[in-house]
């Protein structure tokens, strides 16, 4: 016997189910039924409306834990929810499903710079000429997260001018995008940034003197792992 729209309802419904529960559920059902993910998404979009933002948060989540082989028709609705945080993580599916630069490219149209900051941050690890494109064109969005996302993405595939970028960023004229490219640093743990971070500690003003430490004290724990030492270096509590 076949679900009813009720039950899917119930399963995107917070106040009657916590998430693990939810989850638990439809990978029970989505064994039994190959279509189940596709009937959940139908039986929650179909109605007219806009879903509300935690059922909306609700589905994304159940998708993204349950289907392994997620149909991208089923995310898009939801790339336009009033909801950013819906938005969000409804391109982060996307993303992680169908790393296809033409999709990619249309997403980073979105004016909601967290959709695009995580589009970005879902091609984190991906080694692809497409992906690796993708992160490349990131680099002149006018938001510093998305910038900062790209950069750390190209540094981590080990990209040839991410080091030099990264660099360049730590001099841009706005406070924002040189604190981003001070957390990037920090995430790298590279020893190639300590002058850069250096020269920042110089500058008048504490506004990024507190990032700037604790990524210098990154940097130290991370060559003392590399040495086989114990790491003892943290952030001075006193600045």
């Amino acid at each position: 016997m076949g679900l009813d729209a009720s039950f899917y309802r119930d399963l995107c419904d917070p106040g009657l189910h916590a998430a693990a529960e939810a989850i638990a559920l439809s990978r029970r059902h989505a064994q039994d039924d190959p279509l189940f993910t596709y009937k959940l998404a139908r039986a929650m979009l179909d109605e007219s409306g806009e879903l509300e933002s935690e059922k909306a948060s609700r589905l994304v989540t159940i998708l993204g834990e349950v289907s392994s082989a997620l149909r991208i028709s089923l995310i898009v609705p939801l790339l336009n929810h009033s909801d950013p945080r819906v938005r969000s993580k409804a391109s982060l599916l996307v993303t992680k499903a169908n790393a296809d630069l033409k999709w990619i490219c249309k997403l980073m149209q979105q004016s909601d710079t967290r959709v695009r900051a995580n589009l970005i941050e879902a091609l984190w690890g991906v080694d692809d000429a497409l992906c690796r494109t993708a992160l490349i064109e990131a680099c002149k969005d006018p938001d510093n997260r998305v910038v900062g996302n790209a950069l750390l993405g190209l540094y981590r595939i080990r990209d040839s001018g991410a080091v030099d970028k990264i660099i360049a960023m730590a001099k841009h004229p706005k406070d924002e995008f040189r604190a981003t490219a001070v957390w990037v640093m920090e995430k790298s743990g590279d020893a190639r940034f300590v002058p850069v971070l250096s020269e920042l500690l110089k500058e008048p003003g504490k506004i990024l003197r507190p990032s700037i430490l604790r990524a210098l004290a990154r940097i130290k724990i991370a060559r003392l792992k590399a040495n086989g030492q114990k790491a003892t270096a943290s952030p001075s509590r006193s600045e």
